[in-house]
């Protein structure tokens, strides 16, 4: 289902926040956050923007940042229709939290860390919106050997999930697998799809398969916790 339409305005404060495609950990690469880092930069600067705080993470960020005069592409403010217009929006804008102070809005926090690529070991407490480790701060494993645990502790095992079966109980451990391996182990889907002699477009599809069975099946959540706990644990 698509998104509503989001009203832009000058001068007003937004929360912006946008994912990796898979969730794969691509600014775990120095390099990819650094480039990520100047086109942020760049793009500050053209539009205008002010920044007041950002974080960016291994497979997503989050900017809170200022608008600056909006652009009315082609046709003048003076213009009736668009200065009807602009201010319909303005209007609506203010009812809401357009004009709120950056401190005032509910989701904000004062950042205490200054640097712009912080060392995630300066940050051991730090977890997922969810409250779940974050894939940087977890016991480093080969995909091989998350894979013997998954078995261990799943019932599952690798030639079942390889298989062509489409049975309910190896899709959810498909669901299961791809979902710990990405979102919370940090593999790349890649690696994950050729483990499982499968297309990519399979593990992309089990992704959001989670995402639905995850707002609407808790018995999926506790589950999925539990093999998360023991894989973390197993030496």
């Amino acid at each position: 289902m698509p998104r509503h339409p989001r009203l832009f305005l000058p001068e007003a404060t937004y929360h912006v926040y946008c994912r990796v495609a898979r969730g794969e950990f691509v600014f775990d690469d120095d390099f990819e956050a650094v480039e990520f880092i100047e086109a942020l930069r760049k793009v500050r600067d053209l539009d205008g923007w002010t920044i007041f705080a950002w974080c960016l993470m291994g497979n997503h960020y989050h900017l809170v940042e200022r608008s600056a005069v909006l652009q009315t592409f082609g046709f003048g403010i003076g213009d009736g229709s668009s200065a009807d217009y602009l201010r319909w929006v303005r209007s609506v804008a203010e009812i809401r939290r357009a004009k709120t102070e950056v401190a005032e809005l509910p989701w904000w926090s004062q950042a205490r860390n200054v640097d712009e690529i912080a060392d995630v070991d300066c940050h051991p407490e730090a977890t997922t919106f969810d409250g779940k480790s974050l894939a940087e701060n977890r016991a480093e494993l080969e995909l091989s050997e998350f894979a013997y645990r998954f078995e261990s502790f799943s019932g599952h095992t690798i030639v079942d999930l390889a298989s062509r079966s489409r049975s309910k109980g190896l899709t959810h451990g498909r669901v299961e697998f791809a979902t710990l391996a990405v979102s919370r182990f940090g593999f790349k889907c890649c690696d994950v799809a050729a483990l499982l002699n499968k297309h990519g477009n399979s593990v992309t599809n089990w992704l959001n398969q989670e995402l639905h069975l995850a707002g609407n099946d808790p018995v999926f959540n506790k589950r999925l916790d539990q093999l998360d706990a023991a894989i973390s644990r197993a030496t």
